[in-house]
Formats: structure tokens, C-alpha cells, sequence
């Protein structure tokens, strides 16, 4: 793959990082409501535990909400156990930050899918430090199930990859973590890193473009995130809604998704997803 200059690529070390390790088939509401770990969403995981999400859930699906989330981790685990030439590990506190040599982290969540060939699209330049692609989300809308690009380039769930040199040579340890847990926190670090303007105060993170000659862009699409109930941000925002139970039945979907070619690859897992899904309602 030739980069701006001419410049041919040369492969780095693929690292597929899950930002978390939860055993879903083993966890129950006390000790879901017992996280404590810094890296993970503990603002969600309280409104869940705390503030009714757990009790909403069960008014709504016939399937344990743990029980739910373990089938989504199964089907993601199968998807990422068919990328070529990466290795997988659970954990932004799991990565060899002082290993020698450099390798490419690709964060993703543990219900969300990359392509099989992932690691073979997305080749870095040697004076480049994140590669990125558009990012896709398998979501409900009016009924129907669809797969669609969200906006601008920035950094969402699952449709990037960093140099672990360019972050532990800029960063402390600990906000290295961070970018690889927190997609938000990454796409405000990167800015920072390569010097782009600071956004508008009223801008939010989503809207901040990653446009630089440092970031490496690819319109292949390389990965689909999945937008389903059982995320802790849909719950969330179902609680905070007038309606909770509606609002998160509004993430299924009577019709199922239409793919395109370029996203043909991620028909077997969005599928799997989708029957799920059929399954949970009351």
C-alpha cells in the first residue's frame, strides 16, 4: 500500500485490543454494580445498576440481561478470532507498553466486529501514527434494520488503530490506557498530539475531524458496530427518556438489514446479532 510521498508501508505487529474483560456468562447485578475499574464506562454501568436499567430490562426482553450481553461477547469473539495475522487481548492494562519495537493497537468493544481482513487494508505510513476508516453502526430505525456510516473522521467505537510507540513516547501510561479505552478520550488526545486547532467550545467530541497528514485514511469499510439494547449508553439514555420502555424497544427491528457489497463481509455476524435480538422480546 503506497502512502503520500510514494512511500510504501511497512506491516507493523496487529493488536486487537478488547477494551474489556467481563465475564458476562458468570456476572450478576451485585457485582456488575461493584465496578470500580477506572477504565471502564462506570457513569453507565451506575445509571444500569442504580438507577433502574437492570429492572427496565426485564420489563421489556424475556432474556437476562447478563445472559444477553455474553451471547453479543460469543459472536464478537468468533468474528475476531477470523481477522488475519493479529493477535487478540482483553484489556487496555494488559498491553506491553515497553515491548520492543512497535505494533498497531486496534481498540474495539466486545459486541462490535472488524472485517477479516483488517489488517491487510489498513497498512500505516512510517511517518503516520493512526490509521482510520469511515465508521459503520448496525442500528433500528423506523423498524427496519440498517447499517450506515456515521460523520466525519473521528474516532468511534471500533474503526481505527494507533502506534503504541507514538502513544507511550507522548503519553503517561495511564492516558495511554485511556485513549485505548475510551473512544472519546482518544479522538481529544489525537487533536492534542498532532496539533490540530482546538475545536469550538460547543462542539462536541463527534464533531472534531481527525483530518491530518499524521492519520492515515481508508474508505474501505473495515468494521460494523452494533447499536442494540443492551448497550449501557441505550439504557441510559432510555431512563433518561419519557418513555423508557418504548425508547428501548425502538432498538429492534422487524425488517432485517440490506448490505451492500463492501459490507457483505459482515452479514454472517450482524445476522447472528439480528436473531438475537428476535429472540430477547417479551
Amino acid at each position: 500500500m503506497l502512502f503520500p510521498g510514494g512511500l510504501a508501508a511497512d506491516p507493523l505487529p496487529a493488536r486487537i485490543v478488547v477494551r474489556t474483560a467481563v465475564d458476562w456468562r458468570t456476572m450478576n447485578a451485585a457485582r456488575f454494580a461493584a465496578q470500580r475499574d477506572p477504565l471502564k464506562p462506570l457513569k453507565f454501568i451506575a445509571a444500569v445498576a442504580e438507577g433502574g436499567g437492570l429492572q427496565l430490562w426485564e420489563r421489556v426482553f424475556s432474556i437476562d440481561f447478563f445472559e444477553f450481553r455474553h451471547h453479543l461477547q460469543t459472536i464478537s469473539a468468533d468474528n475476531l478470532a477470523a481477522v488475519a495475522d493479529a493477535t487478540v487481548r482483553h484489556g487496555a492494562d494488559t498491553i506491553d507498553w515497553q515491548a520492543p519495537g512497535d505494533d498497531l493497537l486496534y481498540p474495539i468493544d466486545d459486541d462490535d466486529f472488524f472485517h477479516p481482513e483488517l489488517v491487510a487494508r489498513t497498512h500505516i505510513g512510517p511517518d503516520q501514527n493512526v490509521t482510520m476508516w469511515p465508521a459503520v453502526q448496525r442500528r433500528a430505525e423506523d423498524g427496519r434494520s440498517t447499517i450506515g456510516l456515521m460523520p466525519a473522521r473521528v474516532l468511534f467505537t471500533n474503526n481505527g488503530g494507533l502506534r503504541r510507540r507514538f502513544l507511550v513516547d507522548r503519553l503517561k501510561r495511564s492516558d495511554a490506557q485511556r485513549v485505548i479505552a475510551d473512544h472519546r478520550s482518544a479522538t481529544s488526545a489525537i487533536r492534542k498530539l498532532t496539533g490540530l486547532a482546538a475545536p469550538a467550545d460547543d462542539a462536541a467530541w463527534y464533531e472534531c475531524s481527525l483530518e491530518h497528514p499524521s492519520v492515515a485514511f481508508t474508505l474501505d469499510r473495515c468494521s460494523v458496530s452494533i447499536k442494540h439494547p443492551a448497550a449501557l449508553s441505550t439504557l441510559h439514555r432510555a431512563l433518561m427518556s419519557d418513555a423508557p420502555e418504548a425508547t428501548l424497544r425502538a432498538e429492534l427491528a422487524a425488517e432485517p438489514v440490506t448490505y451492500d457489497d463492501d459490507l457483505a463481509w459482515s452479514q454472517p455476524w450482524v445476522e447472528r446479532v439480528e436473531e438475537l435480538l428476535r429472540g430477547a422480546l417479551r
